[in-house]
């Protein structure tokens, strides 16, 4: 988490509202298959701008991911949310939608 939270390193830049949140490229590959497929077409507009804006979701809610995405560990409670459940399934991690719902639960 503290790579994530550092910055250090980072090769790209997600905007979420107005907060550009850097991260790392390798990672976010090795974690969803829908940030792989992005990264590996280099004609794309992200791979030339070295970011992608993401709309329609609250910061604080792509932090959570991230959170998942960079340790593996499931949030808590309080984190988990209908926004973050809809947002793990775009980015093609279930694996993240089965340990929140088997935290509601």
């Amino acid at each position: 988490m503290a790579l994530l939270k550092s910055g250090t390193l980072s090769d790209f830049t997600v905007v979420v509202g107005d907060e550009p949140i850097p991260v790392h490229k390798a990672l976010l590959a090795g974690r969803s298959p829908v940030f792989a497929a992005m990264f590996r077409h280099e004609d794309t507009k992200e791979a030339r701008e070295g970011k992608v804006v993401i709309r329609g979701v609250r910061p604080q809610v792509f932090k959570d991911l991230l959170q998942f995405l960079y340790t593996g560990e499931r949030l808590k409670v309080g984190r988990l949310t209908p926004e973050l459940l809809i947002l793990a399934d775009k980015v093609g991690k279930p694996s993240c939608c089965c340990l929140t719902f088997t935290a509601l639960t």
